[in-house]
């Protein structure tokens, strides 16, 4: 789960194999240990090429990144080695046999939730 992005509730928009190698890399950099359950794949039907798959990422918080928010940070960093489960929906599009598009959220309201909880602990 890359966290990238620009103000809350704005979403980034990857295109391509650089956005899955981002995507990767980001993840790995700000989790480790993880699991993830793809819980439902919605499609357009049998000639789609949109697809969306709902996950769940339950992973230990490696690393608190970087953010422009101090109190955000202060949090992230509060809770590193702690796990939290994180849910979310990824949106694929393809032409041919090459994803274009790639589109993940993450439902924020309830990992940040997650994160203040776990600070108090």
């Amino acid at each position: 789960m890359a966290n990238v992005g620009g103000p809350q509730n704005s979403s980034v928009h990857l295109r391509g194999k650089d956005a899955l190698v981002l995507n990767y890399l980001c993840t790995t950099y700000l989790f480790g240990d993880g699991r993830l359950h793809h819980a439902k794949v919605d499609c357009g039907g049998l000639r789609s090429q949109h697809f969306r798959v709902h996950w769940a990422l339950l992973s230990t918080i490696r690393s608190a990144g970087v953010s422009m928010n101090k109190e955000f940070l202060e949090l992230s960093e509060s809770v590193k080695g702690y796990r939290v489960n994180i849910e979310g929906v990824s949106n694929f599009s393809f032409s041919g046999n090459k994803i274009v598009y790639v589109h993940r959220t993450a439902d924020q309201t309830k990992f940040l939730s997650a994160l203040v909880i776990l600070s108090k602990r």
